[in-house]
């Protein structure tokens, strides 16, 4: 959400706004460092999540109006009054919640009662950040628990009592204090802490710097720029709308003034900024949401997902050079670009936080929060080492507002998506749907798999992909497994394409920024996303059966599968983009198409036809090679 969406108060509701969202930040970082044990205090996890509650839904209807045309000066007494109740029922589970454990089983009329009024505070909140669909989708859940006996087939379910559910999504463990809440209340909060510090301290300029000065000037050199800053910016960020605004306001106005057209400068950081969830160290909060359900170490995660990240980005940029070379599109003027020299000067800043969260994360095996809060701590102490990269007691406080409202996108949506699986699995739909999808693909995944795409990108219409995949992890991903698929693959297959609808028409939120800074065509500008993250759509079917493309298999396995699936893309992009050596027909655009898919095919499904389909796929893409080499050389 853009900052534009926030009121701009003044006086005594502006500091109660600002104190608020201080505390939210400095709590969660006290409760991630475990200070509570160092002071001997026992605190249940759902103490701190109801703590953690009730300041996002009082921060949210202090700072977000009812509609977005509302007055952004005034605080309405409605609105103070929703505050007051989300500060309310959020403290009763941080202060009574102890006494609720010890009577479990029991329903009472007060837990109902404030039950009832969380929920229709925190669809309320999400309404008000971001739209309408999370809200119709939890509406229709609640209805179907509530009368699940009269739907019929596979959906014909058992009724359960209003009381019964409503207890359910308030105070389970599997629901709104659920694993989602617990992600943004520790995880995201520490990492967009510990980028927005990073920021601060002017590692942000480096990544820029350093990608100016090391391609600017090459051919293309400002989309190569806005691809590789883009990506390093993404990973740390892993909110694809939020990158676009801080990277494409400089990269895209750049592009456009080198020849590139405004719709393809914003696809070029569409695509750039989205895949950065894909590209580990850290890929944002949907790689750590996946490796809490799949019960495995994050940095598990994170390798697994380094090849694939790579080949798409190796197509990104491919793609890029060649549309530079087909317009004869040159790179920046070197006085323009900053100096390797000056740009390192600033390399500290950033390589040693990264550095510091790397190794905490991988070789130390720290939980990912606290690796986070290392980081941070490595990015204050070395900006104390220089004056213009110092953060200073007023500056830390606006890194921690700045901190406190994305947290509040983040915490208001895992909220809204814990009632949702908690309805799921407290009616059973989930199970059924998953039963219903073996059945109808008579144990075939190649039946299931694009289903599961589909309702990917259909379910990230407008919604972020930590939502779409926590929704799919519990709908899609049971389906899924029982074909035979193993558990990580499937769940980065869901990964890909709950990301990939940040950047897939009609609704793409990463291409609708990118051409909102470029003044493009929307749609037009989706397609281009489309095409220029093409092996985001098909990579994801080739490494659930091709382990070794996940790290999964011997060095030998790993470096061939690697090369061949790399080769493979790298014409794929040559076919979408519609240039080599020269121009490129339709028909034989088609035809390297099919060739570069046909090397990309995993050899584990071809079976005894894998090396001859290998040679025939080989043959065709060198004969387009010798062809377009010799053709130009007829042409000079």
């Amino acid at each position: 959400m853009s900052e534009s969406r926030y009121r701009e108060l003044k006086g005594i509701w502006r500091r109660i706004e600002q104190t608020f969202l201080i505390i939210l930040v400095l709590s969660g970082a006290l409760y991630v460092l475990d200070l509570q044990y160092f002071f001997g205090w026992t605190i249940y996890k759902e103490q701190y999540l109801g703590f953690f509650l009730a300041l996002i839904l009082g921060c949210t209807f202090i700072a977000v109006p009812l509609f977005p045309r509302s007055s952004r000066t005034n605080l309405p007494f409605y609105d103070i009054v929703l505050a007051f109740l989300g500060l309310l029922v959020g403290l009763y589970i941080a202060i009574i919640y102890p006494q609720i454990v010890n009577e479990m089983g029991r329903i009472t009329a007060l837990q109902v009662s404030v039950g009832i009024v969380t929920l229709v505070l925190v669809l309320e909140g999400v309404r008000r950040l971001t739209g309408w669909v999370l809200v119709i989708l939890a509406l229709i859940l609640i209805f179907y628990g509530l009368f699940g006996q009269y739907f019929p087939g596979i959906l014909f379910g058992k009724s359960i009592r209003w009381d019964r559910l409503v207890n359910y999504c308030y105070l389970d463990s599997s629901a709104l204090f659920g694993l989602p809440l617990t992600i943004a209340a520790t995880i995201a909060l520490a990492f967009i802490f510990f980028g927005n510090a990073l920021f601060a301290t002017g590692g942000g300029d480096f990544l820029t710097d350093f990608a100016m000065a090391t391609l600017g000037r090459f051919r293309g050199g400002p989309a190569k720029v806005s691809v590789v800053a883009s990506t390093l910016f993404g990973t740390l960020s892993g909110v694809a709308v939020a990158n676009v605004y801080v990277t494409g306001a400089i990269t895209i106005p750049m592009m456009v003034r080198m020849g590139y057209g405004p719709h393809l400068a914003a696809a070029v950081e569409a695509v750039s900024s989205t895949g950065g969830i894909l590209m580990p160290p850290v890929m944002g909060i949907v790689a750590f949401l996946m490796s809490e359900f799949l019960g495995i170490p994050y940095y598990q995660v994170a390798i697994a997902a380094v090849i694939p990240a790579l080949v798409y980005y190796a197509v990104v940029l491919m793609q890029v050079d060649l549309e530079a070379a087909k317009s004869n599109l040159k790179g920046l003027p070197i006085s323009e670009l900053p100096r390797l020299k000056d740009a390192l000067k600033g390399c500290l800043l950033f390589i040693v936080p990264l550095a510091v969260l790397v190794y905490t994360l991988f070789n130390l095996h720290y939980e990912p929060a606290k690796a986070a809060m290392a980081g941070l701590f490595s990015v204050l102490i070395l900006g104390a080492l220089r004056r213009r990269s110092r953060v200073g007691f007023h500056k830390l406080l606006e890194v921690m507002e700045k901190t406190a409202r994305s947290v509040l996108d983040i915490g208001m949506l895992c909220a809204v998506a814990g009632i949702i699986i908690g309805i799921i699995f407290m009616s059973g739909i989930g199970f059924r749907l998953s039963m219903a999808l073996v059945n109808l693909s008579g144990g075939n995944p190649l039946m299931v798999l694009p289903v599961a795409a589909i309702a990917s990108i259909i379910l990230g219409m407008g919604m972020p992909p930590a939502v779409v995949y926590i929704l799919l992890a519990v709908l899609m991903a049971p389906a899924i497994t029982q074909l035979g698929i193993p558990r990580l693959p499937a769940h980065l297959f869901l990964l890909y394409f709950s990301t990939l609808s940040m950047i897939t028409p009609p609704v793409c939120l990463s291409s609708f920024a990118a051409a909102n800074i470029a003044r493009s065509n929307p749609l037009k500008t989706g397609f281009t996303s489309v095409r220029l993250g093409i092996a985001a759509y098909i990579l994801p079917f080739i490494f659930v059966f091709s382990p070794a493309l996940l790290w999964n298999g011997t060095a030998q396995e790993i470096a061939l599968t690697a090369l061949i699936t790399g080769v493979g893309a790298l014409f794929l992009a040559i076919a979408f983009a519609g240039f080599f050596l020269q121009k490129i027909s339709f028909l034989t655009r088609v035809y390297v198409a099919v060739a570069a898919i046909g090397l990309m095919l995993p050899n584990e499904k071809l079976g005894t036809f894998s090396v001859p389909i290998n040679c025939v796929v080989v043959a065709m893409l060198a004969i387009f090679v010798f062809l377009q080499w010799r053709t130009k050389g007829d042409k000079k």
